[in-house]
């Protein structure tokens, strides 16, 4: 059984499995589901169940590091505020580790920045899947 340290993830912006780092990243999360349809006819002792589409979204966090318009936050902020459809160039890829990955197209679909006295100022992302996500 492999177990996974959150402390080897990272997030990385460009062509998937090979993007660059995207800076100060202290969290991010994937929630995935499938939509179940009841397909149940008169005459049936029991509920007939089958799938149909997934759905993936999710968010991510990091302390916020915009010093230079040429950063990958710098380019997740243009995409937020553009509603762009992240996908390969600029894909998100969600590292587990170095060699393990999740990825797909998203597109995000919040963005908030947090300034407390006495905490450091944060960015958080929201996005939702387009397309299957993917495990490598």
């Amino acid at each position: 059984m492999a177990l996974y340290r959150g402390r080897e993830g990272s997030l990385k912006y460009g062509v998937v499995g090979s993007g660059t780092a995207v800076q100060q990243v202290s969290d991010w999360k994937i929630d995935s589901s499938m939509e179940i349809l009841d397909g149940t006819s008169l005459g049936d002792t029991s509920k007939v169940k089958v799938t149909g589409l997934g759905d993936w979204k999710g968010s991510f966090s990091a302390f916020f590091d915009n010093q230079s318009v040429n950063t990958q936050q710098a380019a997740l902020i243009a995409a937020a505020l553009a509603g762009t459809l992240l996908t390969g160039a600029t894909s998100v890829t969600f590292y587990l580790t170095a060699a393990k990955y999740f990825y797909g197209d998203i597109i995000i679909t919040g963005m908030s920045v947090t300034v407390a006295v006495g905490d450091l100022v944060k960015i958080a992302f929201t996005f939702e899947g387009s397309g299957p996500l993917a495990l490598a």
